[in-house]
């Protein structure tokens, strides 16, 4: 059986707990959730952390603060992100 990676680059953005609500509830093939910040965010740390509770295979981890757009971020989340 085929399963999905998902990579989120993010600076921190409020709507990441809608976007990780709506993977949640579609998760049957999800093998894995890769946050990647743009620098450490406490906050979506202890997110992340609340969706694993919930059952959701979801990690973060942080990058050097960059600011440019998520690039670096996603290509971080590319060469890690299992599934």
């Amino acid at each position: 059986m085929k399963t999905l990676g998902i990579v989120i680059s993010t600076p921190g953005r409020q709507s990441l707990a809608r976007t990780l609500t709506s993977i949640l509830y579609q998760r049957e093939s999800v093998e894995d959730v890769l946050i990647v910040g743009d620098g450490f965010n406490e906050g979506i740390k202890a997110l992340t952390e609340w969706f694993v509770t919930l059952g959701l295979p979801c990690r973060y981890v942080a990058t050097v603060k960059t600011r440019d757009w998520g690039h670096t971020q996603v290509s971080y989340g590319l060469r890690h992100v299992r599934g």
